[in-house]
């Protein structure tokens, strides 16, 4: 990977003992671990993460970036832990408050001897290096797909070509370029898509190829045929996929946009963003009070344009289509925006999971 695409953390001088060998270097072994999980969970290998000491920086300043671009920066105290109110608490602990880097949510820096009592009121408490490597995990799954080149794909192509010559073969440059490949590689991991099945991939591809030559419309062409590897992303095998639908009519009405802006990644009206947003915002904000992993399920029309406007207003949202979800899993819609109460759970059908509540 160039260095236009490398991930790198600067901290100041006063979070150097959090890489510090003598001191047990707690946020190297954090950045290792969070390194190989997402590259596990991605699949493809994220490239190391350079960490510096920037004398430019504020004490206890760190600031994120992927290719140079600063992508995040806040503040950690080492001599201090977070209490994050990650959800009802039952007394409020004095410390200094500020916004959890990550997820935004009210928390405050805190004695490590008021810890205990933090935690037994309803606090999440985690240490500095705790709350750096949350942060740049969360920037890392968010900004993979620029850290996603030419010479990953070709590697990732390279190990196909081991086990299936003819496969690999024959897409590159056969039917398309490595340059159209590679962006429909990374379109997939921008919607944290993984991309550790190459063969289901290429295969797809190769089917596709007569189809389209255009990037965006390819990675739609080939997602159903993914739907069980981004499925199984929310939901455990018996699980259902706990889903938020769109009533039918606010369906007609997003796809009615899309129609007339053909190609547009923002065909929405500014005020029919805005409400479809905050009402789907409200759908899910119980669902991740819970920790629950869940979809918003649209048409394959709709599906795209709702994801990037969704993106700004929910951490890594899921958008997917209908015709992506296997036949064999079990869809629970939890919420119909526009609807009225969500049905029982039920294995999807395209003509049902149009239809709303």
């Amino acid at each position: 990977v160039s260095d236009t695409a490398a991930a790198s953390l600067d901290i100041g001088f006063g979070l150097v003992p959090l890489v510090d060998d003598a001191r047990g270097a707690l946020l190297m072994a954090r950045i290792t671990g969070i390194r190989r999980q997402l590259s596990k969970q991605l699949g493809f290998v994220l490239p190391p993460v350079r960490v510096r000491d920037d004398l430019a920086l504020a004490p206890f300043a760190y600031r994120i970036a992927i290719g140079g671009v600063t992508v995040g920066e806040d503040m950690a105290f080492p001599d201090d832990v977070l209490a994050i109110e990650a959800g009802p608490v039952s007394t409020q602990i004095p410390g200094r408050p500020v916004s959890d880097p990550a997820f935004g949510l009210p928390a405050r820096w805190i004695d490590p001897g008021e810890a205990d009592l933090a935690t037994a009121a309803g606090y999440t408490v985690v240490d500095a290096a705790s709350v750096i490597g949350t942060h740049l995990n969360h920037l890392l799954g968010v900004h993979a797909h620029r850290l996603l080149g030419q010479d990953e794909v070709q590697a990732m192509l390279d190990t196909l070509a081991e086990t299936s010559p003819a496969l690999a073969g024959g897409l590159v440059p056969k039917l398309m370029s490595l340059a159209v490949v590679t962006s429909v590689f990374q379109r997939l991991v921008e919607e944290a898509v993984p991309v550790r099945d190459t063969r289901a991939i290429v295969s797809a591809l190769i089917n596709s190829a007569a189809r389209s030559s255009d990037p965006a419309e390819l990675t739609e062409i080939i997602r159903p045929a993914l739907g069980a590897v981004i499925i199984q992303t929310l939901a455990g095998l018996r699980e259902p996929v706990a889903a938020i639908a769109l009533d039918p009519a606010l369906e007609n009405l997003l796809a009615g946009a899309v129609r007339a802006a053909p190609g547009s990644a923002w065909p929405f009206d500014p005020e029919l963003g805005a409400r479809v947003g905050e009402a789907i915002s409200a759908a899910a904000d119980g669902l991740m009070a819970e920790g629950r992993r869940f979809a918003v399920v649209t048409t394959p029309m709709v599906r795209r344009p709702l994801w990037l406007l969704l993106r700004v207003r929910l951490p890594q949202p899921v958008v997917v289509s209908f015709i992506e979800i296997p036949d064999d899993r079990t869809v629970d819609v939890v919420a119909v925006v526009g609807g009225r109460e969500p049905p029982a759970p039920r294995v999807p059908e395209p003509s049902n999971l149009n239809q709303g509540a």
